[in-house]
């Protein structure tokens, strides 16, 4: 002991002291709430960019002006701050922000609002936003609105997730709503701090975050920052696809367009491939019309492929086929069911139906005779108009200045003599028809033919025994959307226990479920902008490929495969990046390849596992070609053998 600490005991214990007696305390039956950290304290989310949000429905638009754009007309949409949830256990006793908007188009009807929440309570409504329509002035925002909701209590669960979160729940009703970009929302909260410290990486749930490095780690077959994008091996050229034919005039003789399919190994270790193909020498622009479910089998995944049998005829597209795992049930998710033959086009004898893609150009075609006449505007001259027609092995039927305006400039009509010719031409003059041409002889009267039943889009689903069939058609089994278009592109996820989460697209990429893959099937929510979903659960947790087909990366990839991820099935992050895209590489001894690496489309992803190996599907166009007119099933193994870099 020191002499210091010495000293001081021995003074202590001579000093004296006088000390009441006992008094007693006894303050029974209290119920103190100690808090958890001092008074209240405020926190930002600093809305700036597309990484600020996790977008459902809702997007990110950089031009005229950066804004937070609510979706379409009639579709409900989310957009939550990304920058961390709220922390369990706190209360939410206050929220500021200033926001800035314009409308859709018109300065009528019913408008769009929106509802701010704080871990799931709404803490302010917008009034019906019909004003500052965009129509007048994109740049038309109006003055900063001043929100201040004080007085609060939101207690913000312990569970955390999305609960947890900060949104912006958008209700379109006839028209959509945008919020001038930057935002900033102030929370206040007492209990300790109003955001939770942010987790470490997701990795995209393909990978490990490494802290000691600050990088992921990511799974065989993904690559990139944060493990978003497939990894791929070069590819086979055309010529060795699974199902490559064509319209035109190498798909003569029987061959027909097709456009994606999905895969299984059968008990005894043969590969079926079930995809779409366009019935009677049709191509993919008379899809809605001609297509069919064709079953085909191979030795290994990526082919060739032998052609069994039709499984499912027209009306049948974009199938995709899984086992429900109770039963060992064969399933086959697809849009369509059956029509009657004679409502089938044989594009071998006659033009194909006008849809998807026929009339989208400057080719304007003939309500009067759609089948042989064709009308061209902006047509500068009649040499031109000639040479036009001479181009298309067609003649002129009329060429004329019209009279409606100049900005139709000229117009040439053509008559094609034998098979259609969809020609796509610059500067499309939208809806103008013309001149129709002389009304011909009027034909004996003939009885009136049946009427073919319009097409549905909505989703059906086959059952069998059996990969090779035959197959019984469950037609249109998922509910009808308010908006009133079905739900297409299924993709199924069958859990043990036999209940199905699925993903469909309706105005964008929705998730239902079921208790049976019979039904009923329940809407869940609106996920996003895309379409021809995915989706596959593995160790990690749920994934899903998409197209993009809102334009939400850059522009020179408009056909790149979105990438989604989820812990759980229905909090979904994501695409913030491409997955893959149109770039191919050719397999270095791969004979026929062509030099142009650039597919011109690729849509309707499907992935196969199998075992040691996955092979990413897809409908492609082929590279310097209309996937309108040349369309093919594509095949590329995923690379499992090591992690790259996406280029």
């Amino acid at each position: 002991m020191g002499s210091n600490m010495l000293r001081c005991l021995l003074l202590c214990a001579l000093t004296p002291f006088a000390y009441s007696a006992p008094v007693a305390v006894d303050a029974a039956g209290l119920a103190v709430a100690v808090p958890r950290a001092g008074g209240a304290v405020t926190a930002s989310y600093v809305l700036a960019s597309e990484s600020d949000f996790i977008l459902a429905g809702a997007s990110v638009a950089a031009a005229p002006l950066l804004s937070l754009r609510s979706g379409n007309p009639g579709a409900h949409t989310t957009a939550a701050c990304a920058g961390g949830p709220l922390s369990p256990g706190t209360t939410v006793t206050r929220v500021t922000l200033e926001y800035r908007y314009d409308t859709g188009y018109g300065t009528t009807g019913a408008g769009a609002n929106f509802t701010l929440r704080v871990a799931g309570q709404p803490v302010y409504e917008s009034p019906p936003l019909t004003d500052f329509a965009y129509d007048l002035n994109r740049t038309n925002y109006s003055a900063p609105v001043a929100v201040d909701a004080a007085g609060l209590a939101v207690a913000v669960p312990r569970a955390g997730g999305a609960s947890s979160r900060v949104d912006l729940v958008f209700d379109n009703h006839d028209r959509n709503v945008q919020l001038l970009l930057p935002m900033r929302i102030n929370i206040t909260c007492t209990g300790g701090p109003c955001l939770a410290p942010a987790p470490a990486p997701s990795c995209s749930l393909n990978g490990d975050y490494d802290a000691a490095s600050g990088r992921c780690v990511c799974d065989a077959g993904w690559a990139g920052a944060d493990c978003h994008a497939l990894s791929l091996l070069p590819a086979a050229p055309p010529a060795a696809q699974p199902y490559c034919h064509f319209e035109g005039a190498e798909g003569r003789g029987g061959a027909n367009s097709s456009w994606g399919g999905s895969v299984l190994r059968d008990d005894a270790g043969v590969y079926h491939l079930f995809f779409a193909e366009m019935s009677n020498n049709c191509s993919l622009h008379a899809y809605g019309a001609v297509s069919r479910v064709v079953h085909a089998t191979s030795a290994t995944p990526a082919g060739p492929y032998a052609r069994q049998d039709v499984a499912l005829p027209v009306f049948a597209h974009n199938p995709q086929v899984v086992r429900n795992p109770g039963d060992g049930t064969y399933l086959l998710y697809h849009i369509g069911a059956d029509v009657a033959p004679g409502c089938v086009p044989d594009c071998r004898t006659a033009p194909p139906p006008t849809w998807h893609g026929f009339n989208s150009t400057n080719a304007v075609t003939s309500e009067n005779d759609p089948a042989v006449v064709t009308y061209f505007n902006n047509v500068s001259s009649a040499a031109a108009c000639q040479a036009l027609a001479d181009a298309h092995n067609a003649s002129i039927f009329t060429w004329h200045a019209p009279s409606v305006g100049p900005e139709y400039a000229l117009q040439c009509a053509v008559r094609f003599d034998g098979r259609w010719e969809a020609v796509a031409q610059p500067g499309h003059t939208s809806g103008f028809k013309g001149a129709a041409p002389p009304a011909p002889p009027t034909p004996p009267p003939t009885p009136p033919p049946t009427p073919c039943p319009s097409l549905s889009h909505g989703t059906s689903i086959a059952y069998s025994a059996s990969l090779d069939g035959p197959w019984t058609r469950l037609p249109y089994v998922l509910p009808l959307p308010s908006h009133g278009s079905a739900f297409t592109n299924p993709s199924p996820y069958i859990f043990p226990n036999g209940s199905v989460l699925l993903a469909a697209r309706s105005h964008g990429v929705h998730l239902l479920r079921a208790d049976s893959w019979r039904g009923p099937y329940v809407h869940l929510k609106l996920l996003g902008a895309m379409e021809d979903s995915f989706l596959w659960r593995d160790r990690r947790g749920f994934h899903m490929l998409t197209h993009d087909c809102s334009g939400q990366f850059p522009t020179w990839y408009n056909d790149t495969g979105g990438y989604w991820s989820s812990p759980d099935g229905l909090d979904w992050a994501g695409p913030a990046e491409f997955a893959y895209n149109t770039d191919v590489a050719w397999a270095p001894d791969a004979a026929g390849a062509p030099a142009n690496t650039t597919l011109s489309a690729r849509q309707r992803p499907v992935l196969f596992f199998d075992g040691n190996r996955t092979f990413l599907f897809n409908g492609v166009g082929l590279p310097g070609k209309s996937q309108w007119k040349f369309s093919c099933t594509f095949v590329q193994e995923v690379n499992l053998t090591r992690s790259a870099q996406y280029k």
